[in-house]
């Protein structure tokens, strides 16, 4: 920057050379220093990768601009009256050269910025298959071959006398179970429209079980049901509530589902089962780990001595 202020400036003696260097480190500070600003500032309004040629045009932009008048002003209140210095070059052709090196180095910036989102995106897609496959054995239990599943589905069938339609609607519906799970093995998430068609299916199986010791009321808006949510994620968490409390005559278990300012919330009274451990809260961070995946939005666990809910925001695509 000495340099470009003149040679001639390098020899007037000591005090010349250090003056020289003092503004030359001061300007190149003031304005290393705020294109490094305006880049941050472009940077957090513009994330992500695919906005990154938008975020690359307002960073020329804002450099160009802020370049051209921070070097007008210096020239005026800096360069002129301390070193008594007029450039040679033009006020704007000047600007352009000393905008130069601000650009490439913001160009580098954004290089690595680029390549380190990529990798996170990367990395984000390989955690987000591993949990979605976690959620599956969650949601299985174990790994069955489909097409003998349901070979075997079909040969039981057979074997139900045609009168009996209880028996009948019962596999029919553990078909519809098998069937959505094995579809959303690729999904990271459904709308709330077909996991709450998924989710009465599996009620009905549980109704069958526990009868009217099970309540189980669903009472969503129909602008709620073209949001999604990670997949599975509905019936897990009524499966948590069936698996760790209470259902008899005596104690009927109560379960809503209802959507609430963007979240979907479902929620349960309090009942524990005594031979059960403490929980180790493995569906609820499966889920979670998947919200943190798929944009970082955080579950809601609501818990006192008579219910016990979850929140689980809503999600547009």
């Amino acid at each position: 920057m000495s340099l470009v202020m003149g040679w001639e400036q390098w020899q007037q003696g000591p005090l010349a050379i250090l003056t020289c260097i003092f503004v030359s480190a001061f300007y190149t500070f003031l304005l290393w220093e705020g294109c490094l600003f305006l880049a941050m500032k472009v940077r957090k309004r513009i994330p992500g990768l695919q906005d990154t040629s938008q975020r690359i045009f307002f960073q020329f932009v804002l450099l160009a601009v802020y370049t051209t008048t921070f070097n007008l002003i210096a020239r005026q209140y800096i360069i002129n009256p301390i070193l008594s210095y007029e450039p040679e070059a033009k006020p704007v052709v000047d600007s352009l050269i000393l905008s130069i090196p601000a650009v490439i180095f913001m160009f580098l910036y954004e290089l690595a910025y680029f390549l380190e989102e990529w990798k996170k995106n990367i990395q984000q897609r390989e955690a987000l298959t591993r949990e979605h496959i976690q959620s599956q054995f969650e949601a299985l239990k174990k790994q069955l071959d489909p097409h003998f599943l349901f070979n075997s589905l079909n040969s039981l069938a057979s074997l139900i006398d045609p009168a009996n339609q209880p028996a009948q609607d019962y596999l029919e519906r553990l078909s519809d179970v098998y069937r959505y799970v094995l579809d959303t093995r690729k999904k990271a998430t459904n709308t709330v429209k077909d996991e709450l068609e998924f989710l009465n299916s599996y009620i009905y199986l549980n109704k069958v079980r526990f009868r009217d010791n099970l309540q189980i009321k669903l009472d969503v808006g129909t602008d709620s049901l073209n949001k999604h949510i990670p997949a599975l994620s509905l019936q897990l968490l009524v499966e948590n509530a069936i698996k760790h409390n209470i259902i008899s005559k005596e104690k009927p278990l109560q379960i809503q589902v209802f959507d609430e300012q963007d979240t979907l919330i479902v929620s349960n009274n309090k009942q524990i089962k005594n031979t059960l451990g403490p929980s180790n809260k493995i569906g609820l961070q499966n889920i979670q780990n998947r919200y943190d995946l798929l944009g970082g939005k955080r579950l809601i666990v609501s818990t006192d001595t008579r219910m016990f809910s979850v929140k689980l925001p809503l999600l547009k695509f």
